[in-house]
């Protein structure tokens, strides 16, 4: 019905314009198809995706790209049994297609088919081993399962394959290392990832979460001073990680100032806007912390 709608719509509005310039008929045409898409869900956008490649089928039925490309449709449709009808076609009709692995393996993700998974992965990745996507499904995989220890050596591999990998996936690996017990190992990840970057701010907040996991509280001192200097915007709240650092290396008269200093910077910065829910939040932790010092 709403593709009836919109059909008529737009054939009313064609007639109308059937007088104007060329122009003026293809930005009304870019329009309603901008609508069209607009109007439809994600399952019917798939659906309507799914009937144009019915047709091209008819007219090229030995194409393997094209049912493997329905088969991804089907996938994320969630026709998991159709996804694989047309997968299986596929590779009959191009046997060295290796994208064919790599849909079945998000195929048997999505089914919790776990075995299955982790071998068509495994197929896929030895046809190409730099797939950026399959690399980081199959540690994704490997952490879910809580097989952390693969899920390292898969990140290791991301790093060492690209020459310029995403810091993100230092972030990832450090954070699987801390699963399992490496607070160490996840800490180097991270300070190799601000060797190689330029000033990160989250990067050295994550240094920090580590430092003082490792009770090195004078490296965390040292590294919230560097965000207090150079994150002007962001002070009051490296002001109130410093005091926190300092509660837990025994400084209470340390403590009480830099929760005073991040206070005033706070108040300093967002004269006008401390009356919203989370800066109003903030301001009471503060002044209920300094309170309790006192």
């Amino acid at each position: 019905m709403k593709l009836l709608f919109l059909s008529i719509a737009r054939t009313e509005l064609f007639d109308h314009f059937k007088h104007r310039s060329n122009l003026v008929r293809d930005i009304v045409k870019v329009i309603l198809w901008g609508v069209l898409l607009q109007s439809l869900s994600a399952g019917e956008l798939e659906k309507a995706k799914i009937k144009e490649l019915n047709k091209i089928i008819q007219t090229k039925p030995d194409e393997a790209a094209i049912y493997l490309e329905r088969g991804e449709l089907y996938r994320e449709d969630s026709e998991y049994r159709l996804a694989l009808k047309d997968f299986n076609t596929a590779e009959r009709l191009n046997p060295h297609l290796a994208a064919i692995e790599f849909a079945r393996a998000r195929v048997y993700k999505d089914i919790n088919r776990h075995d299955l998974t982790e071998d068509h992965l495994k197929r896929f990745l030895r046809l190409e081993p730099e797939n950026l996507k399959a690399l980081r499904l199959l540690a994704t995989f490997y952490v879910d399962r809580e097989r952390y220890q693969e899920a390292d050596a898969v990140y290791g591999r991301i790093i060492k394959t690209f020459s310029t990998p995403a810091l993100s996936f230092y972030f990832l690996r450090s954070q699987n290392r801390e699963s399992y017990g490496d607070v160490e190992g996840a800490l180097a990840l991270i300070e190799e990832a601000i060797h190689l970057s330029e000033w990160t701010p989250m990067l050295e907040s994550k240094a920090i979460e580590y430092e003082v996991k490792l009770g090195d509280y004078r490296a965390a001192l040292e590294r919230v001073d560097r965000l207090i200097e150079r994150e002007e915007q962001r002070r009051f709240r490296y002001y109130q990680k410093k005091a926190e650092v300092l509660l837990l290396a025994k400084d209470p008269a340390s403590a009480k100032m830099n929760f005073e200093l991040a206070l005033s910077s706070l108040d300093k910065r967002h004269p006008r806007l401390t009356h919203l829910p989370g800066l109003k939040a903030l301001r009471d932790h503060l002044l209920a912390s300094i309170d309790a010092l006192d």
